[in-house]
């Protein structure tokens, strides 16, 4: 089955301090990619040799071992991977495919649940 992946897209990793981590992925070399600050949201993305860390606000997660939240598969065909993991009864976050406006055009995506409660996210660029 070809879900149109063409590789791993970013890791999203709650934090406490969106800047006070994006500050810590800095010193190693990363460098910002996309901010998005809003009453409701704080989200930073650093990149570094091809790897994207997704920053943002998570009290409740962050902080502790092991609290990577998602990884995200970077896709061509979103519609085409989500009928799939439909028809092979994978447990969703949020049934269907959402959009936000990250990024310049946005993105889709929908999230499943591995066999270790970890989440994997589908996500397409616009």
């Amino acid at each position: 089955m070809d879900l149109g992946l063409i590789g791993l897209q970013h890791i999203g990793l709650p934090a406490q301090n969106v800047e006070e981590t994006a500050a810590f992925f800095r010193k190693l070399g990363f460098k910002d990619s996309f901010i998005k600050k809003t009453m409701d949201e704080n989200v930073c993305f650093v990149e570094a040799a091809g790897v994207i860390f997704e920053i943002y606000q998570r009290n409740e997660t962050a902080g502790r071992p092991g609290a990577i939240d998602h990884i995200a598969l970077n896709t061509t065909k979103v519609e085409e991977a989500y009928r799939y993991c439909v028809e092979q009864g994978f447990e969703f976050v949020d049934g269907g495919i959402h959009q936000n406006d990250f990024w310049e055009n946005g993105t889709k995506y929908f999230t499943i649940i591995g066999p270790n409660r970890e989440k994997i996210e589908f996500s397409q660029y616009l």
